[in-house]
């Protein structure tokens, strides 16, 4: 009995022992196919780096296959059993391939030509050695180890359904060869046994689910497909999508725009995911590429070591917005803190230093502008302090740059400096040169200390530069300061910039930008054409928004903002003064401090001693001395600088030392004169005589220029030009006029005095045309004509036209140098009167002399009189003695100044729109005929604008309190084109 039960338990052992080698005898190739389809796709991948791609595809795969998987799956027709089985090992099996395009090991790029370098750097001159892959074929390589993988899970069930098959037969067979009855264990071994047998049939991995549950999306997206292990994208769900659904094993049945379709059950859950967190990352590696999709070999770009960007976590990848788009890197090459480096810094305010982080006592104070070096660690900095481990904010610390840059002005004092001390500490001071009064706006002021200042820094070989407080609001006002900065800068030599300084509150905070800017080239080009580097300086919002810096973009930066790790300026800048309350050894109060990005001090400039003008029509400009070669011509009129050799002056041309002879100049300008075009078109050539046409000027141009016998030399687009002189005048030419053909019939002729026959005129035709003499320039068929003036009479005008001569009497207007206001513009006014009359329009005036009449009761006469339009004539002033040009107002309403004679029509539209029209012509023809700086058209409220019930303009023709323009104004000559250019604008209102 003993024996037998011992035999039978023998006999098992052995039947175990032969499944266990039948089992490795099939099993084993599976095996090996698998791992031999692993190693050859990663292509000799080293041992060690394959372990960490196995160790990193426990964790990635899900991330990376929960948004491809579902695109990629293989229609398959396998059981929905093995199917949901073969969900988790098609991860693993592709774990591997899923990271292999981006993260390659060092050893992996040395065995490759193409290949990214292990901490993500791309060869730009090589592709990276990673092979597109479509769809189709990514699917393909998929199912391939997924084939596999059933395969072996197969086998595995076979093995277990053989053996247990084997057991119950052997048990069988041991029963038989004893001959016994079952007992009542034998009956609880076969009951056993039984069981064993229901156990070993293939297990479903999930039951069907019969109750709806409430699903969220845990993936970024997760793909919706017809049916089950479908290769076909209904669309996709994002993360977070809350969907009701039936669980069918390893899919969730839902409806999906009315229809029946699958997710994937694995990347749903019944609670809500977690809300994606923005992280701050810092690239640790040399270089990281920047790609449009995990594993993809496209590269949008390269970030550099220490680049801190935003963005999400996803497995293995961080997804973030680059150049506006999504993109993702190699997350294992950032960390959430920057790399430690040792910087060179300074402090921008009084920084207190701390024994650790976020400590409350400290060890002592730095003060602003102190240089340290360190370690950035987030919002600390780690410091050597008096041999002790420290800490300071990060926020009170800047990047030391190239150097640490001085200004001074005289209200720094001089006498307190210990200068030897101070220029130890510095790589350059920048020294005011002076400004412009802030206060009266008359005259320039030079800095009280600017000589000294410069004596002291130059003798100690400290690089030295300038800067001009301006309140230039013009372009002309920016050329004035600039010929006062080289007023005092004569014999000095300077090696950083000379800044235009604008700042002002007072008089530039309302300029608007197009102007200011025009104020600052004036004063940079200004200086540039005398061999200065200039430059601007403001801060960084007032160089933001009230400065168009595309138009200076090639000229020095010096940008200003206080106790900031950061300038904010949006444009490129060369110099960052970044503190006000530095202290430097050698002075006990506060100094301003600038930051040096870009090296000017390797650059040396300055200006000669004296002004020449060259009185030749050219003269030639040369390398050196007698040289024959030429490097550029200089024509009769032009201003140089430049210092007396001899029979040569030596300048500067071009940024270069050049020579002029002395013989062809003089100290004072020769003549220059104003010319105006008579003719319809003047042609413009580049020599006497040429025949090479350069433009046409129309009629009425004004040109300043020299007269060389029958021809006038000018400058037209920045070349000499020439334009015949007798189609020229020094004044202004004739308005037009309408003619009335008196006689019954009237030759029209293409010159004067021609005997060609154009065509003929009818008595009592209309036509606008110019006085030439005995003869009237008029336009036929679209050519100039001539008609003869004695057969014509000019057409009476039905207009009515009021002038209103501003001021009078007690109320004189403004008063500069012995001026009246009232005085001039009662002159001017008269003048157009006289025009207006010739043209036929019937003027009324407000005034004809020195007499007094109030503003409310100029309305209330206009009013009664009902004239076509109102034209109130003015000039302006400022405090600002630099400002200057034409500017034409009309009416805008302000609920806060309320009419007074005129409630019904003062803001009715026709009126204003005709209002506009009137003044945008007179201002238009205003500019075009004087040449001034155009103001431009403005609103303003003002009574005569306000009360009056036609459409009213005021022109203000000029400013009194600038010096020139005010010379100007008081020319008989000025006058006459001013008031024919009112007469012109007028009557170009009524004819248009």
């Amino acid at each position: 009995m003993n024996n037998q039960v011992k035999r039978k338990y023998y006999y098992l052992l052995l039947n175990i022992l032969a499944l266990c080698m039948v089992y490795v005898f099939f099993s084993q190739p599976a095996i090996v196919k698998a791992e031999t389809n692993e190693i050859t796709n990663s292509e000799d991948v080293p041992d060690e780096f394959s372990e960490k791609i196995l160790e990193d595809s426990e964790t990635s795969s899900t991330e990376i296959l929960g948004e491809e998987n579902a695109l990629l799956a293989p229609a398959t027709e396998i059981s929905g059993n093995v199917s949901e089985e073969l969900g988790d090992k098609e991860n693993e099996t592709t774990g591997y391939k899923a990271e292999s395009p981006e993260i390659i090991s060092p050893e992996e790029k040395n065995k490759s030509d193409k290949t990214l370098t292990d901490n993500n750097e791309l060869n730009p001159t090589e592709a990276e050695n990673v092979p597109e892959q479509t769809s189709a074929t990514a699917a393909e390589e998929v199912l391939e180890p997924v084939t596999e993988t059933v395969a072996e899970g197969v086998l595995e069930k076979v093995a277990e359904t053989v053996e247990e098959n084997v057991l119950e037969e052997t048990t069988v067979t041991s029963e038989v060869n004893e001959k016994r009855s079952i007992t009542q264990n034998d009956s609880a071994e076969q009951t056993e046994s039984e069981q064993i047998e229901e156990d070993s049939e293939i297990p479903t991995v999930s039951k069907t689910g019969t109750a709806e549950e409430v699903l969220y999306v845990q993936t970024r997206t997760l793909a919706v497909r017809p049916a089950k292990n479908s290769a076909e994208l209904l669309g996709l769900l994002t993360q977070g999508t809350k969907i009701s659904g039936f669980r069918e094993g390893v899919w969730i049945r839902i409806t999906y725009n009315d229809e029946t379709a699958y997710i994937a059950a694995k990347f749903t859950d019944t609670i809500p995911p977690a809300p994606q967190v923005e992280e701050n990352f810092y690239v640790q590696t040399a270089t990281l590429a920047v790609r449009p999709a995990k594993n993809s070999t496209e590269l949008l770009g390269l970030l550099t070591q220490g680049t801190k960007i935003s963005g999400y976590r996803e497995g293995v990848w961080i997804r973030t917005t680059y150049n506006g788009q999504t993109a993702y890197i190699a997350a294992k090459f950032t960390d959430t803190t920057p790399l430690l480096i040792l910087e060179t810094f300074y402090t921008i305010n009084k920084v207190p230093v701390r024994p650790f982080k976020d400590a409350k006592t400290s060890l002592g104070i730095l003060p602003s502008g102190s240089l340290l070096k360190g370690y950035r660690e987030g919002a600390w900095t780690r410091i050597d302090y008096k041999g002790q481990e420290a800490f300071i904010a990060t926020r009170l610390t800047t990047k030391a740059g190239l150097g640490l840059i001085l200004d001074i002005s005289e209200w720094q004092d001089p006498e307190l400096m210990d200068f030897d001390l101070i220029s130890k500490q510095i790589s350059g001071v920048i020294l005011r040169i002076g400004t412009t009064d802030r206060v009266s706006g008359k005259g320039y002021f030079k800095d009280k200390h600017f000589e000294r200042f410069y004596e002291e820094f130059t003798r100690r070989n400290v690089p030295v530069g300038g800067y001009w407080y301006s309140i230039a609001a013009n372009r002309q006002e920016g050329i004035g300061e600039a010929n006062e900065v080289l007023k005092h800068i004569q014999d000095k030599t300077f090696n950083l910039p000379i800044f235009w300084d604008t700042e002002n509150e007072k008089f530039q905070k309302d300029i608007p930008a197009n102007l200011l800017t025009d104020a600052a080239l004036g004063f940079i080009k200004t200086l540039e054409a005398q061999g200065i580097y200039p430059g601007i300086y403001g801060s960084a919002w007032w160089l933001n928004n009230k400065i168009e810096m595309n138009r200076l973009n090639e000229y020095p930066v010096w940008v200003a903002n206080y106790k900031t790790d950061y300038p904010a300026y949006s444009g490129e800048y060369g110099l960052w003064q970044f503190t006000n309350e530095a202290r430097l050894a050698g002075y006990p109060y506060n100094l301003d401090l600038s930051i040096m990005y870009t090296d000017y001090t390797k650059t040396t400039h300055s200006i000669n001693s004296e002004v020449f003008y060259v009185q030749s029509r050219t003269l030639a400009v040369r390398p050196a001395k007698n040289s024959t070669e030429l490097l550029g011509i200089l024509v009769k009129g032009n201003q140089v600088y430049g210092k007396r050799e001899g029979a040569w002056i030596r300048i500067t041309y071009n940024g270069q030392t050049a020579y002029i002879a002395a013989k062809f100049t003089g100290t004072t300008s020769p003549s220059i004169t104003e010319f105006y075009v008579q003719s319809r078109t003047l042609a413009v050539r580049p020599a006497k005589d040429s025949t090479v046409l350069l433009g046409k000027l129309t009629r009425g141009t004004k040109i300043t220029g020299y007269r060389e016998g029958a021809w006038i030399r000018t400058t037209y687009n920045g070349q000499t030009a020439y334009i015949a002189a007798k189609f020229t005048d020094a004044v202004f030419p004739s308005i037009p006029e309408m003619f009335c053909v008196q006689s019954r019939t009237l030759a029209v002729r293409p010159a004067k005095d021609s005997t060609v026959l154009l065509g003929k005129l009818t008595r009592g035709t209309k036509i606008t045309g110019y006085r030439e003499g005995a003869w009237i320039r008029i336009t036929y068929d679209g050519k100039t004509a001539y008609i003869a003036t004695k057969f014509t009479n000019t057409v009476p005008s039905s207009k009515i036209v009021y002038l209103d001569p501003g001021h009078g009497g007690k109320d004189s207007g403004a008063y500069y140098n012995g001026i009246r206001e009232e005085t001039l513009n009662l002159k001017i006014s008269n003048l157009a009167k006289v025009g207006l009359e010739k043209l036929n329009y019937r003027v009324i005036v407000s005034r004809t002399s020195d007499e007094y009449k109030d503003i409310y009761d100029r309305a209330a006469d206009a009013n009664r009189k009902n004239p076509d339009i109102f034209v109130s004539v003015h000039n302006n002033a400022t405090t600002n003695p630099y400002s200057n040009g034409i500017m034409t107002f009309y009416y805008k309403y302000y609920k806060e100044f309320q009419p007074v004679i005129n409630k019904e029509m003062h803001n009715d539209p026709v009126r204003v729109e005709e209002s506009r029209k009137l003044a945008e012509e007179l201002q238009r023809v205003l500019i075009k005929d004087t040449g001034a700086f155009d103001q431009g058209v403005q609103r303003n409220t003002f009574v005569v604008l306000r009360e009056t019930k036609m459409p009213a303009v005021l022109l203000e023709l000029g400013f009194m309190s600038n010096p020139a323009e005010l010379q100007k104004l008081t020319t008989s000559v000025y006058q006459n084109i001013l008031a024919n250019a009112v007469v012109k604008g007028i009557h170009n209102y009524f004819i248009q």
